[in-house]
């Protein structure tokens, strides 16, 4: 329900034909004196006197109804395409010109070959014949903007722009939509986020934060977006940044853009050393023992007790580090040799040396590649280790090894903190993340030479 996000937050409702479970769906806003219509399959000829209403939605309407709308006074009026239909909403593409509709298409940013090639192919299409009647249709008419929309229109400094929006897949991030808007000629103004959970308000204003703080270090390497806007809106908390403009895909192979990145980033070290970390680590995955489940516990208390007792790692320094630095959250740009590097929720001024390079490589592995643990582990180690990563730090392998088990404990660790607890025996079977990283913690403490 990602269009209700541009209503006002005091919106009440009439609806009209709406399938009983949307309406169940919508009930905590359907109320006496509403002044938004709701209307499922109606004819516009059967809408009657809209003058008191100030926004309608109409949903999968039969014929034109812009004469309609324009008729009764509306000054804003969006229709959108959303896939695959209104029941399993995922993307609301913008019907303006074929233009507009077929830029909307960069709000979907795919990780495998195969996704990318499908982009492409709707993007062509729909540049070529328009979206050919795919997914359901929904027309929003306002008298005024929301206050979603006017946070956008401040960021960008205009108001002549369209509205893509995105939702995250059914076991991805919750309590959040992502927005690209686009003008009238089919090219990006800015990108943005939209949190109206608690959990996720938190998480995009640590993301506001640190992505301003990065941006002022000025690095020689990499583009990072530059904030737009940061705040509130109504119950929710919207964080804009600039466009990305015309970029290709990022390498899914660590290469030297990737390496000079992460040496840039390793340059900048933190106070506290990873003797510090590893112990925090231990009382991190000592915390949530008694919730996990039981392999994981004893796996994780094996793992932080071989990193905290690995006395060559205790004075070796901690870094900064993206946290997610994996091919699908950075962009190569045209004629500029440093890497648009994007999404940092995740970031942290003091991690494990090694983390970024040895995530980038087990995401790989684990999304795309899909190779044997044991493989990744031994690719990873003989990769890194050899790396001017290692050498700028003087470590030696033991060194290496270590700080390839801190990853996993630590990046298992964080997933399991921000998964419900509830939820944790069903999402562990629903992905690759976590059974891999079982498996290459395993491979790790059982054949890696590191003890217990």
């Amino acid at each position: 329900m990602a269009w209700t996000h541009l209503l006002p937050p005091e919106a009440r409702l009439e609806v009209r034909g709406l399938p009983p479970e949307l309406e169940r769906t919508l009930g905590p806003w359907i109320g006496p004196a509403a002044d938004t219509l709701v209307c499922w399959d109606t004819l516009p000829s059967r809408l009657g006197a809209l003058e008191r209403y100030r926004t309608v939605v109409l949903a999968r309407p039969r014929g034109g109804s812009a004469a309609v709308l324009d008729a009764s006074g509306f000054a804003h009026v969006r229709s959108f395409t959303v896939l695959p239909d209104l029941w399993r909403a995922r993307w609301y593409l913008p019907l303006a010109t074929r233009k507009v509709t077929a830029r909307a298409w960069d709000l979907y940013s795919p990780s495998t070959p195969w996704g990318r090639a499908t982009r492409l192919g709707a993007k062509l299409l729909t540049r070529s014949v328009g979206p050919l009647g795919l997914g359901d249709r929904l027309v929003m008419a306002s008298r005024t903007w929301s206050a979603l929309d006017a946070a956008l229109a401040e960021a960008v400094g205009r108001r002549d722009f369209e509205l893509a929006i995105g939702l995250p897949h059914a076991h991805g991030q919750r309590g959040r939509i992502w927005l690209l808007a686009i003008d009238r000629s089919g090219h990006d103004l800015a990108y943005a986020k939209f949190a109206y959970h608690q959990q996720s308000i938190g998480q995009l204003e640590r993301e506001a934060a640190f992505t301003r703080q990065v941006t002022g270090l000025a690095l020689r390497t990499a583009f990072v977006p530059r904030v737009l806007y940061a705040g509130r809106v109504g119950d929710g908390y919207l964080l804009v940044t600039t466009s990305l403009g015309k970029t290709s895909p990022s390498s899914t192979t660590l290469d030297a853009r990737h390496l000079a990145v992460l040496t840039e980033l390793g340059a900048h070290q933190a106070e506290s050393t990873t003797g510090d970390l590893a112990r925090l680590l231990g009382e991190r995955c000592a915390l949530l023992a008694g919730d996990l489940p039981a392999e994981w516990a004893r796996r994780l208390a094996r793992a932080t007790e071989a990193v905290v007792s690995a006395e060559a790692l205790r004075d070796t320094p901690t870094t900064l580090a993206h946290g997610d630095f994996v091919p699908w959250n950075m962009r190569r740009l045209p004629d500029d040799s440093r890497l648009a590097l994007f999404d940092w929720e995740q970031g942290q001024e003091c991690q494990f040396a090694l983390w970024d390079a040895f995530n980038f490589l087990a995401q790989v592995d684990i999304v795309l590649r899909r190779i044997p643990a044991e493989q990744s582990v031994q690719a990873a180690l003989k990769l890194v280790g050899a790396s001017p990563l290692a050498s700028e730090l003087r470590l030696a392998p033991p060194q290496v090894l270590a700080l390839y088990l801190a990853y996993l404990a630590d990046s298992s660790a964080r997933w399991f903190e921000s998964h419900l607890r509830s939820t944790w025996q069903l999402e562990i079977p629903r992905t690759r993340t976590q059974p891999m990283k079982a498996a290459m913690l395993d491979a790790v403490l059982d054949h890696g030479g590191i003890a217990p």
